[in-house]
């Protein structure tokens, strides 16, 4: 205080034991493409920004986005990954947005591929894919709301998605609205490194015991088997094993 007089205030605070990687997007091998909603009369984009949208000639724009995932650790247990995309600020000689894509419950969603969509050269017209996302590894792994600001960063991946990331290689994103506008209505997102992914992951194996039955008990005819398990990043799911063949698998607690 004001005199001299000193106190003290404590805390605890937990901090995981987790790191990430900040990987940005490879221009060579990411671009637009654009086709009518049946897959035809596609076309490769040819401005610098990225478009994603229906366009003035009615056809849907769909971005892709490349990125070197194989520095990832051989160990590493991914707990959640994102993107984070940038609303572009020049895009003449066309308007950086037009309308309002997200109306009418309309969704910017993601598909994955663990490797290319298409070609592994280039932008080419078999990465439009199918209009559901099928053709991907796993379709729909997250989603962007409007921008609010130039910057916007997607949901959390599914589990399928993070599964999904190729940790040996190049990983691709597909950036689709999910539904058909019946005019135009389009936004632009900067291209070459201006997209960014991040993987967040821990190397700390989770612990687990067996807490039934006991360790040397003899059992007979029907029995509950149980466990215990805890990681700092959650844990998705406790499998158990019969002399080396998996007999059940638990997603939540209790684990029995």
């Amino acid at each position: 205080d004001t005199t001299g007089n000193q106190s003290q205030a404590e805390i605890a605070i937990s901090v995981l034991n987790t790191s990430h990687l900040l990987i940005l997007s490879t221009s060579t091998t990411s671009g637009y493409i654009k086709a009518f909603s049946d897959g035809s009369q596609v076309a490769v984009g040819t401005f610098p920004s990225l478009a994603i949208g229906t366009g003035s000639d009615l056809k849907l724009n769909r971005a892709i986005l490349s990125f070197d995932t194989s520095g990832i650790p051989a160990d590493a247990e991914v707990s959640h990954a994102f993107l984070v995309i940038t609303h572009a600020s020049s895009c003449a000689p066309a308007n950086c947005h037009y309308g309002d894509p997200w109306t009418n419950n309309n969704n910017l969603v993601i598909d994955i591929t663990s490797g290319y969509f298409g070609s592994e050269n280039s932008i080419d017209t078999s990465d439009w894919g199918e209009f559901n996302g099928s053709d991907a590894t796993v379709a729909s792994i997250a989603s962007i709301d409007s921008f609010t600001n130039g910057v916007q960063q997607s949901s959390n991946f599914s589990l399928a998605g993070v599964q999904a990331i190729n940790r040996t290689g190049i990983t691709q994103f597909r950036l689709r609205f999910s539904d058909i506008h019946q005019e135009a209505a389009y936004i632009f997102i900067d291209g070459g490194i201006s997209s960014s992914l991040y993987i967040f992951y821990d190397t700390t194996p989770p612990t687990v015991s067996i807490t039934a039955p006991a360790d040397n008990a003899t059992v007979q005819d029907n029995v509950t088997l149980s466990a215990n398990a805890s990681d700092e990043s959650g844990i998705a799911q406790v499998v158990f094993f019969l002399d080396g063949t998996e007999i059940c698998t638990v997603t939540e607690e209790p684990y029995s």
